[in-house]
């Protein structure tokens, strides 16, 4: 014998029938347009505050764009400062140079032992300040795009050993000049006619043995010509002798060898 379950319906409907999905769905219907405010009140919000952004962006970009502009102004206005007065030095830096030579060249007449060094000395500081000054005037045409940065392979230990010598023969007392090519290195010897010059052999323009006949033909023998060099070989040593050269040392060179090579000398 089965079992009869009886669910009771709502007493809201005389008639018995369930009537709560209609209310369900009436306070759905009320409940959407406070939904829909809700959500179209906070997209309002989010667009003003993209907004607020965007102009803060915007300000942030005009501010940018005026300090470049800016820093552009000062820095054309540095790179003319720096060429003007670059150039206005260079005049009474000649005339240092110039006079200086005068003095100390022999034939003008003989100066004293300190007299002779003092002068060497005025000529040492004018001569590091025209190069202070060159160097000015390069950095100033690279600012202003006069300039064209070239890439080059640079030989460091040359790099390396030129500066070491130097600054090893100035401690030493020696007044030392630089020259970065065969060209300048000939040039300058026939200017400051030094009694010795330590001759890379891979000099650009000029190679060193090309120097050393240049030098060789202009001078004569009274500059002491030492090839530096990275070949060792009796062939090596033979063909540097052989174009004017009177001694022949391997790179690097060490200072008790320089100062060897100082005393024969």
């Amino acid at each position: 014998m089965g079992t009869t379950y009886h669910v009771p319906r709502s007493t809201d409907d005389p008639l018995g029938r369930d009537t709560r999905a209609p209310h369900t769905a009436r306070r759905i219907l009320q409940e959407q347009p406070s939904w829909l405010q809700r959500r179209a009140d906070e997209l309002q919000r989010l667009n003003r505050d993209l907004e607020e952004s965007n102009l803060g962006v915007r300000s942030l970009h005009a501010a940018l764009d005026e300090k470049a502009e800016s820093l552009q102004r000062a820095a054309e206005v540095k790179s003319r400062v720096v060429a003007n007065v670059s150039h206005e030095f260079r005049t009474p830096l000649h005339s240092i140079l110039g006079l200086s030579k005068v003095l100390l060249n022999p034939l003008n007449g003989q100066l004293s032992a300190e007299q002779e060094k003092q002068v060497q000395f005025i000529r040492t500081s004018a001569e590091a300040l025209y190069e202070l000054v060159n160097d000015l005037l390069d950095v100033s045409r690279i600012t202003r795009g006069k300039v064209e940065p070239r890439r080059e392979r640079l030989d460091l230990c040359a790099t390396l050993q030129q500066v070491a010598l130097r600054d090893l023969l100035e401690l030493w007392g020696h007044q030392v000049q630089v020259a970065q090519d065969g060209l300048d290195g000939v040039a300058l010897a026939m200017e400051a006619r030094p009694e010795l010059a330590l001759v890379d052999m891979g000099l650009p323009g000029l190679d060193g043995y090309r120097v050393a006949k240049e030098l060789r033909a202009r001078v004569g023998e009274d500059i002491r010509l030492v090839a530096i060099t990275g070949y060792g070989g009796p062939e090596d040593r033979h063909r540097a002798l052989q174009a004017g050269f009177d001694h022949h040392r391997v790179k690097p060179v060490k200072p008790d060898e320089l100062g060897r090579l100082l005393m024969v000398l």
